[in-house]
């Protein structure tokens, strides 16, 4: 569960969406809304979540169910080294 000074510390601009992953059970792990201009971040809102690989799937449908998904893109991924699946939320702008 995210803690109430985990919130505070997320980027204003990307906490609800946070919040409301979390309140749906999705262990988020890295979040941003694009404005911080440094190098090692992502230009543009997104959630990163850590999802168990026989879930990943299921969980993609399920994060893709919740969202504007004319604005937002869910893509999910895997790599062997750890086994576990990451679940990427991606904002990709007003149309």
């Amino acid at each position: 569960m995210i803690t109430d000074k985990q919130i505070a510390a997320l980027d204003s601009g990307i906490r609800d969406m946070v919040v409301k992953l979390n309140e749906a059970g999705f262990r988020t792990t890295d979040s941003g809304d694009g404005t911080k201009g440094l190098p090692w971040t992502l230009p543009y809102p997104h959630v990163f979540s850590v999802v168990a690989l026989d879930k990943m799937i299921e969980e993609s449908h399920r994060l893709w169910d919740m969202i504007d998904q004319a604005n937002w893109r869910v893509e999910v991924t895997y790599s062997p080294a750890d086994g576990e699946a990451i679940l990427a939320l991606l904002y990709r702008g007003e149309d």
